[in-house]
């Protein structure tokens, strides 16, 4: 049993958590809802002693945490664990060492028990079937819904864990995956244990949990059981009645759809991900891609950027049939991929700011006695001055500057280039909300002058401000094609859930 009462977490004049108040049973698994930014993974992390509340009391089983010493460890032995969203393992160690890592078996001898901890491993990976790993497989070598799979085992069943929170797990499973763990977790509530499930899945919702609990904007919004929801029910409660319609400066949106398409994908194919897409998109236009983690899109955009090559259909570009092998083949077209792994594939983090911005453009400045400095330095400049850029010093390694900063920084070298189509893949992903609303402006009413814009952000309101249609994907399918008049917060959400019965 846990009584949540009256709890709240600032972040300065930020209220992520506001006054809530709620109760989680024995034996049920509860959904915890909202959009992003709702409050739910810090209240999970206040659950797990990852964050401390500014105000509020918490009993468990009857006692009250002490927020003055609770951390995870405090947390693991009062049996909870969590299932982060994106899994923590050692990824140069195997799925044995990580099972057991800080809770190693020991012998008489006082040596490491591998018999009895590879045994103990095999019967993990059986349970969440994953059984075709080997104990002795790196989990590098895993791709993440294995491994949030394996991170399931691990907490079900090599740890006494009686409240479990489980923060958007589905996220990376298949269908398949996810039926195969929603009968584990009903199994697991079966023994009384305590399931607190956060996801944007709600028929997923419907179909595994006992009780929902909505947070919106921080606030408690409604705790009902299951059977008195129904998926229109749970979409007012999270959207709210007064949704927003955002809109930049001058209101100018594409409009023309007669004139020929830049690009035009028909019966776009990747094994796995994608099936039969037909789009088209013309010049000047910012196309959003939504849609769930898993439904496709983010296949669609890097099979466009020559990320990965589709396995069936066409690409035409320009009135020609094209195919990419990799990303440099785009570019040298006119078609350019921002990555949403900003630290892993766009920063470079050995270089300065200058070099970080202006690389893959050196080329340009370039004669047949090296770069041309003067050339170089006018270059950024313009770039820099563009994207607004604060740094101190150009010299500066690219780490000197905020994460806001060095998403323009990707953006720019991006702008250097001068192509016609720009793919990003959030782009504001992890960036305040100042640099946030510069960025989409830029993108909205400078970049579109002489480029279309295919661009995903899972935050609906960012793809209502500053996009011209909006593409759902489901399934690896197109779900719905939205034209700006047709724009709406519920009509988008709802559409992310698709319409499968």
């Amino acid at each position: 049993m846990i009584e949540i009462l009256n709890v709240t977490k600032r972040y300065g004049a930020i209220v992520a958590l506001n006054d809530i108040s709620l109760n989680f049973k024995k034996g049920e698994i509860h959904a915890l809802l909202g959009k992003n930014g709702a409050g739910k993974s810090t209240f999970v992390n206040i659950l797990y002693g990852r964050i401390s509340p500014t105000s509020g009391r918490i009993y468990i089983n009857n006692t009250e945490i002490d927020f003055r010493r609770y951390q995870p460890n405090i947390a693991q032995k009062m049996k909870i664990s969590l299932v982060p969203q994106e899994p923590l393992f050692a990824e140069d160690l195997t799925i044995e060492d990580n099972l057991f890592l800080g809770a190693e078996m020991i012998n008489k001898l006082k040596n490491l028990n591998r018999k009895d901890m590879r045994k103990k491993t095999i019967e993990v990976l059986e349970q969440v079937g994953l059984e075709s790993y080997s104990p002795t497989t790196k989990v590098s070598n895993m791709p993440i819904g294995d491994r949030q799979l394996l991170n399931i085992g691990q907490v079900l069943y090599l740890k006494e864990t009686e409240i479990l929170l489980l923060d958007e797990i589905s996220s990376g499973l298949s269908e398949e995956r996810m039926r195969f763990i929603s009968e584990q977790l009903k199994k697991e509530r079966k023994k009384n244990k305590t399931i607190i499930f956060i996801s944007h899945r709600l028929k997923e919702v419907i179909n595994l949990c006992d009780r929902i609990t909505v947070f919106r904007d921080g606030k408690w919004i409604i705790t009902e059981d299951i059977e008195n929801i129904s998926l229109d029910k749970l979409t007012n409660y999270i959207i709210g009645e007064n949704t927003k319609t955002y809109t930049t400066n001058n209101g100018s949106y594409f409009k023309n759809h007669k004139e020929k398409p830049l690009l035009e994908v028909n019966n776009l194919c990747i094994d796995h991900y994608v099936s039969n897409v037909n789009l088209k998109i013309y010049n000047g236009e910012v196309i959003g891609i939504a849609g769930l983690v898993g439904s496709g899109g983010k296949q669609f955009m890097e099979s466009i950027g020559g990320i990965i090559r589709p396995t069936q259909g066409e690409i035409i570009y320009k009135g020609k049939k094209v195919s990419f092998s990799n990303p440099n083949n785009a570019i040298k077209e006119g078609i350019v991929y921002l990555s949403d792994d900003r630290e892993g594939d766009i920063i470079f983090s050995d270089f300065s700011i200058k070099d970080n911005s202006i690389i893959g453009s050196w080329e340009k400045i370039s004669n047949c006695l090296g770069i041309n400095s003067k050339k170089e330095l006018e270059l950024f400049y313009t770039i820099s001055k563009k994207l607004k850029l604060k740094y101190d010093n150009f010299y500066d390694n690219i780490g000197m500057l905020s994460g806001g900063n060095r998403q323009k920084v990707g953006v720019g070298r991006l702008i250097i280039m001068n192509p016609s189509i720009f793919i990003l893949n959030e782009p504001t992903k992890g960036i305040d909300v100042g640099v946030k609303y510069e960025l989409l402006e830029l993108i909205r009413e400078k970049l579109t002058k002489s480029s279309s814009i295919i661009l995903s952000t899972p935050e609906i309101e960012e793809l209502i401000m500053i996009a011209d249609r909006i593409v759902v994907f489901y399934k690896g399918l197109i779900q719905r094609v939205i034209s700006r008049s047709e724009f709406s917060e519920k009509t988008i959400f709802k559409e992310l859930q698709g319409d499968d019965k």
